[in-house]
C-alpha cells in the first residue's frame, strides 16, 4: 500500500487544487495521509482523478474500513474559519 501511494504522490500533487498531499508512517504501522485543497469543490473533484481511482481500486481490499476522515478549516482563514 505504502509503495503505491508513494508512486502516485507526484501525480496526485499535480491535481488542480492540491496544495498538500503527504504520507506519514505511524509507529504502530498505520499510514496517515494529510491533504490540503484550495477548495472543498476541488477536494471533491479529485476523487475522480485517474490516480485516485487507481488507488481506490488497488487498495480496496487492503484498507481498514471505515477510513477515519477529519475535515478541518484553518481558524484564521476566510475559507471557513472557526465555527462558532
Amino acid at each position: 500500500m505504502r509503495s503505491l501511494i508513494l508512486e502516485l504522490l507526484p501525480t496526485i500533487r499535480r491535481i488542480e487544487g492540491c496544495e498538500e498531499y503527504r504520507l506519514f508512517d505511524a509507529v504502530d504501522g498505520d499510514v496517515l495521509l494529510i491533504e490540503k485543497w484550495s477548495s472543498r469543490e476541488r477536494w471533491r473533484a479529485h476523487f475522480e482523478a485517474p490516480a485516485i481511482l487507481r488507488l481506490k481500486a488497488e487498495l480496496a481490499d487492503r484498507v481498514v474500513v471505515p477510513v477515519e476522515r477529519l475535515e478541518m478549516y484553518e481558524a484564521d482563514s476566510d475559507k471557513g474559519g472557526a465555527r462558532d
